[in-house]
């Protein structure tokens, strides 16, 4: 199974990529001794509140229906 446009699928889940990473620094923080004296507790939240930018950035635009309908139709 090989997907044809990996490139634009991993830009496209730029999104979660900021989740996952918030969702990685809240447990360095939290089970790895002495990192929340390295890590500030506003990293995670930061990089929570980028998610959804990410998200309108890597669709075009807020106009994600009529994008997706101009990808079928390639």
């Amino acid at each position: 199974m090989f997907i044809r446009n990996w490139r634009r699928v991993l830009l496209r889940a730029s999104s979660m990529w900021c989740v996952y990473i918030a969702a990685i620094l809240q447990v360095a923080e939290n089970a790895i001794p002495y990192m929340s004296d390295y890590l500030p507790w506003w990293m995670p939240i930061a990089v929570l509140v980028l998610a959804p930018l990410f998200r309108i950035l890597s669709q075009g635009g807020l106009d994600a229906d009529k994008q997706d309908h101009a990808d079928e139709t390639r």
